[in-house]
């Protein structure tokens, strides 16, 4: 061995002596997407319109060339797109349509996905790729005094990198399944829990301390000695993180409203229609916090309703429906409900008792899910690492 290339994580792979390292920006250029909106899409077209994080629709003519690859510039930066065909890529992406004759396009693409290009991030707050940042890397170039060889020793690399790959694709798409399976499993078992409630209903307003409220958002400059503020994440799927936050210098008055209290139930007033309503307990993390204004607050009666409960009851089907058949806004994307919407919402009458055993059986339910959903994570991140020693091999000359 003579050489080496460094991927993003400063890990150097060495390669073969008669291949050579070659800087990207030497040899290949990365095109600027340009702006697709929705509206102006052909959804009946025969080419795809790719964003930063994949395929996002059809319109009737492409940006692109033939094959092309496509880099995530914006959002989800660094994820990297093969296409057999020409397509569209927006203005939040990257695209190359021109190769060198000794390059094989998939040889490029393998290339890209194993040199970690997400951690290369220059922008503060939005995630953005400079092109420079990407030019800097060398891709090994078998036998490059040699390009027809090259190109041959290339074109078989790719095959063995498929066939590899493929082998696992089937195993991502059990897990897949497997995952699918789960959450339809918990589904199925909250319904049969709630279709067998007694039917009468009472509005939730009857079972909380006072009508919801509205948080505060306050302009956060994330000094590290500021007052956490929740962001909209810490609220979704039914699930609490206590990550999801930033702060704020801003003085606070700590008579307001929108300090938190653990146990507090928070549900989010504005997201998309399948997201908005979703709500979760605040576990006390991070202290002292404050809930934003796109969230609302819940204070339930102790002494007429778990907590908990609410929870598990408002992910129902029935509660779902009344939410979105509500939820309301301009914007196709984002969708609000108001103060009104879930002081209505409908409640079980059922006592308290029944409740907390109710979250007692349920919260068994979702301790086994969790422990599954585990599982398939640590079996998925298994498969990734095998998908990069299998690319890392191939780069090095080893398959």
């Amino acid at each position: 061995m003579n050489s080496s290339f460094l991927k993003s994580n400063n890990k150097l792979l060495d390669i073969p002596e008669n291949w050579q390292s070659l800087q990207l920006g030497n040899i290949l250029k990365l095109d600027y997407g340009k702006p697709l909106p929705a509206r102006e899409r052909n959804p009946n077209g025969q080419y795809p319109v790719f964003g930063s994080g994949g395929q996002i629709g059809l319109h009737s003519k492409p940006l692109t060339k033939a094959p092309v690859i496509v880099v995530g510039r914006k959002g989800s930066i660094g994820s990297i797109f093969y296409s057999s065909k020409p397509c569209w890529s927006i203005d939040t992406t990257y695209y190359i349509d021109d190769f060198p004759y000794y390059l094989n396009p998939k040889y490029v693409y393998f290339f890209l996905k194993i040199i970690d290009l997400e951690k290369l991030n220059r922008a503060a707050s939005i995630p953005g790729l400079g092109r420079d940042d990407v030019y800097a890397f060398g891709i090994p170039i078998p036998y490059p005094n040699n390009p027809i060889f090259s190109l041959d020793v290339q074109n078989r690399i790719v095959s063995r990198i498929e066939s590899w790959l493929g082998e696992l694709k089937g195993d991502h798409q059990l897990l897949d399944k497997i995952r699918r399976d789960t959450s339809r499993f918990r589904e199925m078992k909250l319904e049969e829990i709630f279709e067998n409630l007694p039917s009468a209903r009472q509005p939730l307003m009857d079972v909380i301390e006072s009508p919801p409220r509205n948080g505060w958002s306050p302009k956060c400059d994330d000094n590290p000695n500021g007052t956490p503020v929740l962001k909209l994440g810490a609220v979704l799927r039914f699930q609490y993180n206590p990550d999801e936050f930033k702060r704020t210098s801003l003085p606070t008055d700590p008579n307001a409203h929108y300090w938190l209290k653990p146990g507090d139930v928070l549900i989010s007033r504005s997201n998309t229609i399948e997201l908005v309503g979703h709500a979760a307990i605040y576990s006390g993390t991070p202290f002292p916090c404050i809930y934003p204004d796109l969230m609302m607050r819940i204070r339930v009666e102790q002494s007429k309703a778990d907590s908990h409960f609410l929870v598990y009851w408002l992910q129902s089907k029935e509660v779902r429906h009344f939410i979105q058949s509500r939820a309301s806004g301009a914007s196709p994307t984002m969708k609000k409900i108001n103060q009104g919407h879930v002081c209505n919402i409908p409640f079980p009458v059922i006592s308290v008792e029944e409740q907390h055993q109710l979250v007692h059986y349920l919260d068994s339910i979702q301790s086994e899910v969790n422990e599954m959903l585990r599982t398939m994570q640590q079996d998925a991140k298994l498969l990734e690492r095998l998908e990069q020693s299998i690319l890392e091999k191939a780069f090095q000359g080893q398959l």
